[in-house]
C-alpha cells in the first residue's frame, strides 16, 4: 500500500506537492523541528477541560476563581485577573501575588502531568531522532520529556558559551534526550522562575529575540548552523512541523523567528537557496474553515477531522521511521 496516494486523495495538486515534500524531508537528512502546543495534550488525553489543555481552566485553577471574561489573549487575561486579585486585598503587591500564583501553577501541573505520562495515546512516534532534532514546546509541562526518559526530569543541557551570560532566560535552556533537544521558550514547571506568564516577563522575553537573531547571524557568517544553541535557531535552521498549536497572534516570539527567516529568504541573493518549509496541522474540524497563517503550509485537507489527521500523521512517521 502506498500511504501517500491512499491517504491524501482529497488534496489538490498544490498541497499534494507539499505532502510529497514533507515525505521527502521525513526520509532525508534534514531533520525536523516540531512545535507542540496544548492541542497535543488534548489529543492524548481526549479532554479539553484540564489545566494542561485549556488556558481558561489553568487560569481558573491558578486564581481559584472562574471568569466569564476572555480576550483570547492569555497574557492580558492573566494580568486582568492579577490586578483584580491585588485590588481585593491590602497585604501583598501584585508581584508577590504573581509569585504565589506561579508556584501554585507549577505544583498543580506537576500533579496533573503525572496522569498524562502514562497515556497510551501520546504521539511518541513523533520523538524519533532519525526524523526530528528539536522539539519546541509552547506548553509549561514536561510530558514528552518525562515519557521518553522514563518519568525522570533530565538535567538541563550546557548552554553555548556565547549566550551563557543570559542565565535567567529561556533562549539557550534545553534538555537533550536520545539525540533530540527539547526547548520551552515560555519556560517549564521544573522552575517557576522560567515561566513567561505576565506582561513584564513577556516583554523581556521578546527583547531576547534580537539577541538570538544576532547570535544566529554570527553563526551564519562562520557557516556553523549544524546544531541549535537556542530555540530560535531550532526554528530558522530546520523544516518546521507545527502540531496542536494554531500559531495565533499571541505567539509573537514564534512569529518573530519565522518572520526573520522569511525576510532573509526574501533577499534577491537568497531566493535560490533551499528554504526549509513550515507545515501546520489543520485546526479542529468543528471550526468549519481553516484560515491559513502566512508562510505556512497545511499538511492535510480541511475535510479531515482532528483524530483522522493524527492517525495519518502517525502512519507517515512510522513509515519513514523504519528506514
Amino acid at each position: 500500500m502506498n500511504i501517500l496516494s491512499d491517504l491524501f486523495e482529497p488534496l489538490n495538486n498544490a498541497i499534494m506537492k507539499d505532502i510529497k515534500q514533507l515525505s521527502q524531508i521525513l526520509s532525508g537528512e534534514d531533520h525536523l523541528t516540531i512545535v507542540i502546543g496544548s492541542g497535543v495534550n488534548r489529543y492524548a488525553s481526549g479532554n479539553k477541560n484540564t489545566i494542561l489543555t485549556s488556558w481558561t481552566n489553568l487560569l481558573d485553577a491558578a486564581f481559584e476563581k472562574k471568569s466569564n471574561v476572555s480576550s483570547k489573549n492569555y497574557i492580558l487575561d492573566f494580568e486582568r485577573r492579577l490586578v483584580d486579585k491585588t485590588s481585593n486585598q491590602d497585604e501583598n503587591a501584585a508581584n508577590d501575588i504573581q509569585n504565589a500564583i506561579l508556584k501554585g501553577i507549577c505544583e498543580s501541573m506537576r500533579k496533573e502531568q503525572v496522569k498524562s505520562i502514562y497515556s497510551k495515546n501520546y504521539p511518541t512516534y513523533l520523538l524519533n531522532k532519525e526524523i526530528v532534532s528539536n522539539v519546541v514546546s509552547l506548553n509549561f509541562d514536561l510530558i514528552p520529556e518525562l515519557i521518553i526518559s522514563g518519568g525522570k526530569i533530565p538535567r538541563l543541557g550546557k548552554r553555548d558559551e556565547s549566550i551563557s551570560r543570559y542565565k535567567e532566560s529561556n533562549m539557550g535552556r534545553y534538555r537533550e534526550i536520545d539525540g533530540i533537544r527539547y526547548w520551552h521558550p515560555h519556560g517549564d514547571i521544573a522552575n517557576k522562575e522560567s515561566l513567561v506568564l505576565g506582561m513584564r516577563q513577556y516583554i523581556k522575553h521578546l527583547d531576547q529575540l534580537e539577541v538570538m537573531r544576532q547570535h544566529h547571524k554570527g553563526l551564519e557568517k562562520m557557516a556553523d548552523t549544524s546544531s541549535s544553541n537556542t530555540w530560535y535557531e531550532a526554528l530558522v535552521n530546520h523544516p518546521v512541523l507545527v502540531l496542536g498549536a494554531s500559531l495565533s497572534d499571541n505567539e509573537l516570539d514564534i512569529w518573530g523567528a519565522l518572520i526573520n527567516r522569511e525576510r532573509n529568504f526574501a533577499k534577491g541573493k537568497n531566493r535560490s537557496e533551499y528554504r526549509p518549509p513550515v507545515y501546520i496541522m489543520w485546526s479542529e474540524c468543528e471550526s468549519g474553515k481553516f484560515n491559513k497563517p502566512d508562510w505556512v503550509t497545511p499538511i492535510f485537507s480541511v475535510k479531515q477531522c482532528y483524530d483522522k489527521q493524527w492517525q495519518k500523521l502517525k502512519n507517515l512517521f512510522e513509515e519513514h521511521g523504519k528506514h
